[in-house]
């Protein structure tokens, strides 16, 4: 056994370990893994994701450094299109709804909200934020007498 120190040590190889793992080594760290799976089982779920791995943003900057080719106005078109609409649509419209303490708001989202789209990680986030919006406003208005699906 080696008497060597790290950083950072990880237990696991799954998806979320290893981006974890990757994530420490890029800012300067050692980084040990360790796994005990059977070698053609290591990676968890890492096998199923395409190539993909998770990242850890801090903003619409870190997007753009791993996304160069996204324009701000695809990123905001994106938003106000497919979330800020329906927010103030929902808004509006909830409040006469709750007055009545009745109604029914239809917000439709896609699939790519829910498992993500090469090339279209502008519009999938934005699915993805409706599809929560959806569910959040469920809980809000339901007492109301409101459907929201």
């Amino acid at each position: 056994m080696s008497n060597q120190t790290y950083d950072v040590v990880v237990i696991g190889g799954g998806n979320a370990a290893l981006c974890a793992a990757l994530s420490a080594r890029e800012k300067g760290a050692s980084v040990l893994v360790l796994e005990r799976a059977p070698e053609e089982k290591r990676g968890g779920n890492s096998a199923f994701t395409g190539g993909g791995f998770r990242m850890v943003h801090h903003g619409a900057e870190d997007i753009k450094k791993a996304v160069p080719d996204l324009s701000d106005d695809e990123i905001a078109r994106a938003l106000d299109v497919n979330l800020l609409a329906p927010v103030l649509l929902a808004r509006s419209c909830g409040a006469s709804m709750v007055a009545r303490r009745s109604g029914h708001i239809v917000l439709v989202a896609s699939t790519a909200g829910q498992r993500g789209e090469a090339l279209h990680a502008h519009y999938a986030a934005s699915k993805g934020a409706l599809i929560s919006l959806t569910k959040s406003l469920s809980s809000e208005l339901s007492p109301h007498g409101i459907r929201v699906n």
